[in-house]
């Protein structure tokens, strides 16, 4: 009785630190294992390497019709940064609902930053939109769910990760597609955000947790 007690008190001591330390997603001589806050660098470096590699590259493919728009691209790069500290932070002060809202106000400046002119394009056009937009997401989930996956399972948490994951695509897609209008940003740029964001929920909701940590 007295060994389990003094197990117990340990166990309890070590959940009342207020920085647990907990293996981060990267290990490695580059990579240092640290406390939360670690994690979002780990992550935002992550989001924002694929984003300049996939800008290069449509820049590159799309050199005469890039269509800068940073206005709205401030505001998803806000909501990238402002999502990983939601969904990584064990106490965050930041309201996951008040982060639901500045996804609403990036969605709306993907769409009317879009100069109100729309080009006739091809279908196949559209959809590659949705493709590449997709596809550049596919790593920052997987990133995110592997640092998901050391908390319980929260929807909101999951939520907050997937939108911060398919935000890297929609802030790519928004600086370089060379196709304006709002129909074709809410269509193909919007839409497969939400995708991603629904899509992180339902893959997380299967996966086991290896923390329980709130």
């Amino acid at each position: 009785m007295k060994e389990l007690q003094t197990v117990r008190e340990a166990v309890l001591a070590e959940a009342k630190r207020p920085s647990a330390y907990r293996p981060g997603f990267f290990s490695g001589p580059w990579f240092f294992n640290g406390p939360w806050f670690f994690d979002v660098f780990r992550l935002l470096a992550l989001h924002g390497m694929i984003a300049c590699v996939s800008l290069v590259t449509g820049s590159f493919l799309f050199a005469s019709h890039v269509q800068a728009r940073w206005q709205s691209g401030i505001i998803i790069a806000a909501t990238i940064a402002a999502g990983v500290h939601v969904a990584v932070s064990p106490n965050t002060r930041v309201s996951p609902y008040g982060y639901l809202l500045l996804c609403v106000v990036a969605s709306l400046g993907a769409v009317f930053f879009s100069h109100g002119h729309e080009h006739p394009t091809w279908a196949l056009m559209d959809a590659g939109c949705a493709a590449a937009e997709l596809g550049i997401s596919v790593v920052p989930i997987a990133a995110s769910l592997c640092v998901l996956k050391r908390f319980a399972y929260h929807p909101m948490r999951a939520l907050t990760g997937g939108l911060a994951a398919g935000a890297t695509g929609l802030l790519v897609l928004n600086l370089s597609c060379p196709v304006d209008g709002p129909a074709h940003a809410l269509a193909f740029h919007i839409a497969p955000w939400l995708i991603v964001a629904c899509a992180t929920v339902a893959i997380r909701s299967r996966l086991r947790s290896t923390s329980f940590v709130p």
